[in-house]
């Protein structure tokens, strides 16, 4: 019975024969370093809030092993990978150069990668994908999707940088140490006669049927091979969507993706040799109008993109023919910068997928170490909420202030009125009085007087007529009242008489 040990080796010797090109004596690709980035690739970033119970989580796990087509590759002076260009094998030759009857081999040709379908590539990759948004008070939703398995195989060629292969000594910075860079591979993405085969997982949630085949399916694919670029561009962190950003003008955003890169690197001091990985994604999340998260994006964008914590969430992009629809997780990871929010592994995180079905007879017996998952760098947002608590706590203050003014003022009118209605209901009782008194009367007192003045006497009946008419008061009242000048003055004439 073969033990572990030896079943370890000589997997790793298959995987190597695999990798080896036996027919082509150009290709400078060393096999050993790409073996060694074959295995489990896992990618996660989890952020929190101190206060609040905001919580982001999403992941990548890439699983890579040797294409078994890759012994019927090749390569070609002039035809440069990193440059989107395939070794191809044209028709047989049947010119029957040695002698031999049997005929010749097959042409190569170089051609482009787009529209090609390539019958090989170096390496194959397995795909796994989920993300995790928690929202937090005052609005409590909880959102959890992934691709519900394992996506592949996506077949991938190790695009060698040629000018790098070709010098000895080429000097990087690396956490201000200066090391060696001695050989250097890019993913190229190709389309081989399984890419149509390309299924979504039962179990999915993170996309529908329509969405899968545009974000990780056949159509994902093709449109990888036509948007890679080379990562040696001028301005590398450019977003490669941003056409589609907030506009539907040019479409639907197409997804692409990772984009892997891997430097092998010797230290000056130690003489070791090591890889650096670089690995780029835009994970596209595209939730409809009717879900929560439709609304919420904006806000839980600005939240983690202020944190300005190397984690960032770009959109909106058109989609669906919809402008405020699509955002992307921005996973961008590089050991040459490592941050304390992202974490990026050679193995396995607990809790999250591991080996694809495809490796898991050759893996059964071997050790695979699972590493812990990351607790999750927290957002310190402690000051800004206790001064927004503050603000708003005065706010609500000043509120209820002009409220209980105003109901104090309306108390006051109503006492003010109150105290006015009786005064004014005396006022009008005197004058009315008074006018009943003397109003009517005035005119004929007057003439009365003139009359008295010139000796001009009036009979009694007359006088008593003119008073009925005047004041419009009884007999037994104006009887008793002797306090007018004009009752004076009668009775001054009767003792006269």
């Amino acid at each position: 019975m073969i033990d572990s040990n030896t079943q370890q080796a000589l997997l790793q010797t298959i995987q190597h024969q695999l990798l080896t090109d036996d027919n082509d004596t150009t290709s400078t690709k060393n096999a050993t370093r790409i073996s060694s980035i074959l295995g489990t690739w896992t990618g996660q970033t989890h952020l929190k809030t101190s206060v609040g119970a905001y919580e982001l989580e999403a992941y990548f796990v890439i699983h890579i092993v040797p294409d078994p087509m890759r012994g019927y590759g090749c390569s070609l002076d002039g035809c440069s990978e990193i440059d989107n260009k395939v070794c191809a094998h044209g028709k047989e030759d049947d010119t029957d150069d040695d002698g031999d009857g049997r005929g010749g081999v097959y042409n190569k040709v170089c051609k482009d990668m787009v529209g090609q379908v390539s019958d090989w590539s170096d390496v194959v990759a397995f795909m796994a994908f989920g993300a995790k948004i928690d929202v937090g008070f005052p609005f409590n939703k909880h959102n959890s999707e992934d691709m519900g398995g394992w996506v592949g195989p996506i077949s991938i060629i190790m695009a060698q940088n040629q000018t790098l292969a070709n010098q000895t000594n080429t000097n990087i910075n690396t956490n201000n140490n200066t090391n060696i860079l001695l050989d250097q591979y890019a993913s190229r993405y190709i389309e081989t006669p399984t890419t149509p085969f390309l299924k979504m997982p039962q179990a999915c949630t993170l996309l529908e049927y329509d969405d899968f085949e545009k974000a990780m399916g056949p159509t994902a694919v093709r449109n990888t091979v036509a948007a890679q670029y080379d990562l040696s561009d001028a301005d590398p962190t450019a977003d490669p969507f941003q056409k589609y950003l907030q506009t539907c003008d040019n479409g639907d955003v197409k997804p692409l993706l990772p984009r892997l890169q891997f430097d092998f690197v010797r230290d000056r001091v130690t003489g070791e040799e090591r890889v650096e990985v670089e690995i780029k994604y835009k994970l596209l999340t595209i939730p409809h109008k009717k879900d929560y998260m439709y609304s919420l994006y904006p806000m839980v964008q600005r939240r983690f993109n202020n944190a300005d914590l190397g984690f960032h969430i770009s959109g909106p992009y058109c989609y669906g023919d919809d402008p405020k629809r699509g955002y992307t997780f921005d996973m961008d990871f590089d050991t040459k910068d490592p941050k304390s929010m992202i974490q990026l592994d050679h193995g396995c995180i607990d809790g999250l997928p591991c080996v694809p079905p495809v490796s898991e007879l050759s893996s059964c017996d071997s050790k695979i170490d699972v590493l812990p998952s990351i607790p999750g760098a927290t957002i310190s947002i402690g000051h800004t909420l206790y001064f927004m608590m503050a603000v708003g706590l005065l706010f609500l203050f000043l509120l209820l202030s002009m409220v209980w003014n105003c109901r104090l003022r309306r108390k006051l009118a109503l006492f003010q009125q109150e105290q006015e209605q009786p005064q004014r209901g005396e006022s009008s009782s005197s004058a009315s009085t008074e006018q009943r008194i003397t109003g009517g009367c005035s005119s004929n007192v007057v003439v009365e007087e003139e009359e008295v003045e010139r000796g001009e006497e009036k009979p009694s009946s007359e006088y008593n007529k003119q008073v009925d008419d005047g004041g419009n008061v009884d007999d037994s009242t104006d009887a008793d009242d002797l306090s007018t000048p004009l009752l004076r003055n009668r009775e001054d004439d009767d003792d006269v008489v």
